[in-house]
């Protein structure tokens, strides 16, 4: 899976709903890009002059914390939904490509398990 995610997230479609997210979140009242960007401004947050927060300081960013991973599940569907569809059509893709190695492998792997991890 690994070896695909740059694939995923360069994918014209993934890039489309990645602008749909932050169009969702945008009219939520955040200004991210990303996901990755709405969990890191929270992150950021959570130190203090290299102390960590505490009190109603923390309280308040907690609150936060989740009402942004809220609205970000909520703007997320889309996004998520075509992530798995990408990935799944260059899974698929890669199978088809490689199906006699791939094959071998999980015969290999099969007969491994049945030796007792000798």
């Amino acid at each position: 899976i690994a070896r695909f995610s740059s694939q995923v997230e360069a994918d014209d479609r993934v890039l489309a709903a990645l602008d749909g997210w932050a169009t969702c979140m945008a009219g939520k009242g955040y200004e991210h890009a990303t996901p990755d960007e709405a969990r890191e401004s929270i992150t950021a947050r959570t130190r203090v002059d290299g102390k960590p927060i505490t009190g109603a300081d923390l309280q308040a960013l907690r609150a936060e914390e989740i009402a942004t991973a809220v609205d970000d599940h909520a703007c997320s569907t889309d996004l998520e939904q075509t992530r798995a569809a990408v990935l799944a059509e260059l899974e698929t893709a890669y199978y088809e490509e490689n199906t006699t190695e791939v094959d071998a492998f999980f015969t290999q792997f099969e007969q491994f398990l049945a030796r007792g991890h000798d």
